[in-house]
């Protein structure tokens, strides 16, 4: 998917930071988002243009507007919904400072709407009906 100018190659250089535990990915998984991720991250933040098609569809997936097709858009959300796991979990140990345990039950039901496995496991979300894909950016920025 990356093509290759300058600004590219500064991001597909970059170590691919994340506080998602990668131990439950495939190695292909892994080796994908250690090389791309970075990348991914800032062609979804628009912090790079899309420059191709495909580039295209991943923003459109990122926005709600297409299911996730392809290797790298699944890949992708399932990373972000891993991650937005992960920020929920943080949240919650720190309620009374940042955020309300509304806010935090909030970020539960929007990972829950998403399908994540571990929500769903959760008693206060069992009965939350899945909808299509919501935008994975605005359940980021909220």
């Amino acid at each position: 998917m990356p093509t290759s100018t300058e600004q590219d190659r500064d991001y597909l250089d970059r170590n691919f930071v994340t506080k998602v535990s990668l131990d439950n990915y495939t190695s292909e998984e892994r080796n994908f988002l250690m090389k791309y991720g970075a990348w991914l991250k800032a062609l979804m933040n628009s912090k790079i243009p899309a420059r191709t098609e495909a580039q295209n569809a991943f923003l459109r997936m990122c926005n709600g507007h297409q299911h996730a097709e392809t290797f790298e858009e699944r890949l992708w959300r399932k990373h972000q919904l891993d991650l937005m796991y992960v920020i929920a979990k943080e949240c919650e140990y720190h309620v009374g400072g940042k955020f309300t345990l509304q806010e935090v039950h909030g970020i539960f039901k929007k990972l829950a709407l998403q399908g994540h496995p571990e929500t769903l496991k959760r008693r206060d979300m069992s009965n939350i009906a899945v909808p299509e894909q919501p935008p994975l950016i605005a359940m980021l920025r909220t």
